[in-house]
């Protein structure tokens, strides 16, 4: 087979989204590795991923990733050719061999090196595995390949994941790639990810393993792995505990730079190599924390929080409860509320969410239709056996009606098949009979074995039809295992809203609505923000809090600003001979730095490059 001046040969392995063939160069012979993807098409995900990969990987050296030489058409997609230098996917090494410690450590200390000059020029990698690393074991080199969900990092360092969109092979990805956290993915992912493909090759098995892609979801959130000498009492527990600290689910407690990580395994080679055992030292000494990034962790929300969950532990045992989120813009109610998501998982149930817009709530239901599409997506991705037990669940609620929301969720015709057509109906009874087939079709979604967590955020924009349907959920006694969660923002709701009617009208009929309200910050949990980001004590961190706090008034939103201003701006900076961070309390009261935070974004849009603003 022909492909553009390329010779085809023989598939000589497969990858999740390609297979890869042997080929030559016509003419000259030269040999290359071709990548077509198995779903073929100029709109699959594959042949976007094509064009990514062959973009990012351009930019870096060939030191660093595996080079591409051409994209080539190939059935109305395209094909990426790769030069073919000898080097071979992890996956395939360790298919005919098991590696000794030994190379298994100097192939992470050579990752390291490679992902972290990966990383100094600003790029995430964001599916490392097996088959993205490849090896060459006579040189003992690494390259880094498939860069198709690869992120440039932004001014900022981070990118935030979209909601419920799960980017990179399932076994390999970090928490908070998982779509269920409203957490930032930065370079600490690929960390996360090392940490998968080191314990594969010390222990011969994956940390998580399961065929239901929620559990591994789940396990990345919540579970502990077994750690490495645990599994086989002849790994060092050295190393073992630089695997698990790669694992750690918090960004903050993993290794924050590749050269931290490389120097620990060197060290342990170095032993092995020395006398044949690693005795135990402090691991991450040599860790570097000049990269600027905010902790993710949430501040001044213990009691938020735990209001939450025991809101969530009622649902399941089988009440249908209704809690309100309220506080400022900035607040965090979405970071709050996606806490559910780990014990939600763990008991087997679904947690969607739908906002509401300002600019369109006068399309009816906009958020709720939102949030049960994306179920009904979850549910599409169980096992043919489940879907099975799913279809005939949801047929036995809606009956001969589910076509009136196959019109709203088209997807949901991939689970019950063809509906037939319903009857035209006048507005009201139209509104009504939509009404009721959605609250059965919640009913059969929501379960002792499937709990359902629906937030809804923005509710100060929520439509009347919604509202409408909501007092239908929680009132109805038959509903049961489903806890609502609504966010809205407090001083944008008045007296004469439709949200505070509905509320008042669930009172008069005696429906408890938990409300829960988000102060902000303290002095104190600003200080221990401050603290966990530039990693310094308690005095050093205590002048710095008291200015940003009486900046921000502790808006959580407003601090993280704040906090990546004064990095931005130089006032905040990392002392490499010190090997602290420093700042001028001084300088920086001496700026006249503004105290409200649409001045301040203002300032910072202004900065951007004018092509920045345009698309802006």
């Amino acid at each position: 087979m022909k492909l553009g001046g390329y010779s085809v040969g023989d598939a000589v392995w497969e990858e999740p989204a390609c297979t890869v063939h042997s080929g030559a160069e016509t003419g000259t012979n030269r040999r290359v590795l071709i990548r077509v993807p198995r779903v073929a098409g100029r709109s699959s995900d594959a042949t976007d991923r094509l064009r990514r990969d062959y973009e990012i990987a351009r930019s870096l050296s060939a030191e660093l990733a595996v080079t591409p030489i051409a994209l080539e058409r190939f059935d109305g997609g395209v094909a990426l050719v790769l030069e073919d230098s000898g080097l071979r996917p992890l996956h395939q090494v360790v298919a005919v061999r098991r590696l000794d410690l030994v190379e298994v450590l100097e192939i992470g200390s050579a990752l390291a090196t490679v992902v972290g000059q990966i990383h100094a020029r600003r790029v995430i990698h964001k599916n490392l595995s097996p088959h993205s690393i490849w090896y060459d074991q006579s040189r003992g080199e690494i390259r880094v390949a498939d860069f198709g969900i690869a992120g440039r990092i932004a001014e900022d360092g981070y990118q935030i994941p979209l909601a419920g969109h799960i980017e990179g092979l399932l076994t390999h990805i970090a928490p908070e790639q998982t779509g269920r956290l409203v957490r930032v993915v930065d370079h600490r992912a690929d960390h996360y990810a090392i940490g998968v493909v080191l314990y594969q090759l010390v222990t011969g098995r994956l940390p998580f393993s399961s065929t239901d892609p929620l559990q591994l979801v789940h396990a990345h959130l919540a579970r502990i792995p077994i750690a490495p000498h645990e599994l086989d009492a002849a790994i060092p527990v050295t190393v073992s505990r630089i695997v698990m600290k790669l694992l750690a689910k918090a960004p903050d407690e993993r290794y924050q730079s590749a050269y931290g990580l490389r120097a620990d395994l060197l060290e342990c080679v170095a032993q092995l190599r020395a006398s044949s055992r690693v005795e135990p030292f402090d691991i991450g000494t040599h860790d570097s924390f000049e990269t600027f990034q905010i902790s993710q962790k949430l501040y001044g929300r213990d009691d938020p929080r735990a209001a939450l969950l025991d809101a969530l532990a009622r649902t399941l045992t089988g009440d249908t409860r209704l809690v309100l989120v309220t506080g400022a813009p900035g607040s965090g109610k979405s970071v709050l509320v996606s806490e559910l998501q780990k014990a939600i998982l763990e008991a087997n149930g679904h947690y969607v969410s739908g906002k509401f817009d300002q600019f369109r709530n006068d399309v009816p239901y906009a958020g709720i239709v939102h949030a049960l599409r994306e179920l009904v997506g979850q549910i599409l991705s169980r096992s043919d056996q489940e879907l099975a037990a799913w279809r005939e669940k949801l047929l036995a609620a809606l009956g001969t009606r589910g076509q009136v929301l196959v019109d709203v969720i088209p997807a949901l015709e991939l689970i019950t098949g063809p509906c037939p057509a319903v009857p035209s109906l006048p507005v009201e009874e139209d509104r009504n009979r939509f009404n009721f087939v959605f609250r059965d079709f919640t009913r059969a979604l929501a379960d002792v074995s499937h709990p359902l967590v629906l937030f809804l955020d923005d509710l100060q924009w929520v439509d009347a039809g919604s509202l409408s349907l909501l007092q239908l959920l929680v009132t109805d006694p038959s509903t049961r295992h489903l806890l609502v969660v609504g966010a809205y923002r407090e001083g944008e709701v008045h007296r004469e809203s439709r949200l505070l009617a509905a509320l008042d009208a669930l009172d008069r009929e005696n429906v408890v609505v938990q409300r829960i309200a988000l102060p902000p910050l303290s002095v104190g949990d600003v200080q221990t923000l401050i603290q966990d980001t530039l990693r310094c004590g308690e005095r050093a961190a205590h002048a710095l809090a008291e200015l940003v706090h009486g900046k921000t008034e502790g808006n959580p939103f407003f601090v993280n600003q704040f906090l990546q201003f004064l990095y931005d701006e130089g006032l905040l900076s990392f002392d490499r001979e010190l090997r602290r961070w420093s700042w001028d309390l001084e300088r920086i009261e001496s700026e006249g730095i503004t105290d409200d935070v649409v001045d301040l974004m203002t300032t910072r849009i202004t900065r951007l490059s004018g092509e920045g603003q345009r698309t802006l």
